[in-house]
């Protein structure tokens, strides 16, 4: 209670426990480990079979195995009724990104690092990098069968901002003046950095974007939040008659 009294109070969980343990089943790097960590980073679900596991911690032998060992050691939550694993939380997501970092899984640290890169683009308002990293992102996370697919823009967007979990607190699809936030970043108190507002469309402009945001006062779920600080509107377009990318970026206010 003095903790939320006071309003000081952070994680504790990662301070009692070693991402160590974490990064020597990830650099396992079974069949398709490597995708299924990104997917679950961006908020995603994975399906897996947990019948195979041998309920020990030595019998590692495929990707179902390790994420079902991850599920009993408290990093993954379990639906067992869609027999889907997910990150139950920002704290353990929080843990994943900081193993990543230290692993040496360097495919998985190249997701990381172009994240880093995709965030520090998007604060200096540099459109053009911005574009350029959604689309390399999108090209290496979605298969061709489902490329010109809406929904997956969107999980693509949200995984390329992996690096946003270290500074903001993220939601999606809220109800916002005259119309829907698809994503908003907001800083935590500690950050230092603008809030974002991102919208995404499909075969539009990204300039269209950017004007919707202002003209239906999109920037009012962050008010809501009590935030009256800078923020920044994303817009970011794709084409499926081209196949690229654009972006806009536009300053709302101080």
């Amino acid at each position: 209670m003095k903790a939320v009294m006071n309003r000081r109070f952070n994680n504790y969980w990662t301070q009692t426990e070693t991402y160590d343990a974490l990064m020597v089943y990830i650099d396992l790097n079974f069949d398709g480990l490597k995708d299924a960590v990104v997917d679950l980073l961006g908020e995603n679900r994975c399906r897996i079979d947990v019948g195979s596991f041998q309920n020990d911690m030595t019998s590692m032998k495929s990707r179902d195995d390790v994420l079902t060992l991850l599920v009993h050691l408290g990093y993954l939550a379990y639906d067992a009724d869609r027999r889907e694993v997910y990150i139950p939380n920002e704290e353990i997501r929080e843990e994943f990104l900081r193993g990543i970092r230290n692993g040496s899984r360097k495919e998985l640290v190249k997701a990381v690092e172009l994240s880093d890169r995709l965030l520090d683009a998007t604060i200096r308002m540099d459109s053009d990098t911005v574009a350029e990293i959604i689309e390399e992102a999108h090209l290496a996370s979605t298969s061709p069968r489902y490329y010109n697919n809406e929904q997956a823009l969107r999980s693509v967007v949200i995984m390329a901002y992996l690096s946003c979990v270290d500074h903001y607190e993220q939601f999606e699809e809220l109800a916002s003046g005259r119309g829907y936030v698809n994503i908003l970043f907001l800083p935590r108190k500690t950050s230092g950095k603008p809030a974002l507002l991102i919208e995404l469309k499909w075969n539009k402009s990204a300039k269209g974007a950017v004007t919707q945001m202002q003209n239906k006062d999109y920037s009012q779920f962050a008010r809501k939040l009590g935030y009256e600080q800078k923020l920044l509107l994303v817009g970011i377009n794709y084409s499926t008659k081209t196949g690229k990318h654009t972006c806009k970026i536009k300053q709302f206010r101080e």
